[in-house]
């Protein structure tokens, strides 16, 4: 829970930094290159008749106006079973977590810009069960 909250402080507080980088005014038509693009939002995965509801957040560097830097981090969690009932407490979780990093080619067409990037990295899964026991006096 508390990796959680810092990478939703990180994302909410990190654009805002990152504005404040940008020069001043530039003239009518001049080419407006962005330093860095930030993507963060809420991911639903679907294997086979389980449901993982998550998150997902995305950052690039520019290095230059052709070639930029990577990274793709993304969490899911799913509780296919769990019971309750007098206090006693069972049930099942599955966690999924992506760690993506990689080059981003970028090629401006016009006013346009098409981007391809290669992400590699590592993907993990963690099964897990608990069972919660009423403590009396």
């Amino acid at each position: 829970m508390h990796k959680c909250g810092i990478l939703a402080s990180i994302m909410v507080f990190l654009p805002s930094m990152l504005v404040a980088q940008i020069g001043g005014a530039r003239p009518a038509g001049s080419e407006s290159e962005t330093r860095a693009t930030i993507f963060g939002g809420y991911s639903y995965l679907r294997n086979n008749s389980n449901g993982f509801s998550g998150w997902e957040g995305q950052g690039t560097f520019n290095l230059n106006r052709y070639l930029g830097v990577t990274a793709d981090v993304s969490g899911a969690t799913v509780t296919p079973f769990s019971f309750s009932a007098l206090g006693f407490s069972a049930g099942t979780y599955q966690h999924l977590n992506n760690y993506l990093f990689g080059p981003t080619v970028i090629a401006t067409v016009g006013r346009s810009a098409v981007f391809a990037h290669a992400l590699f990295g590592e993907a993990r899964a963690s099964l897990g069960a608990g069972v919660g026991i009423p403590i009396i006096g």
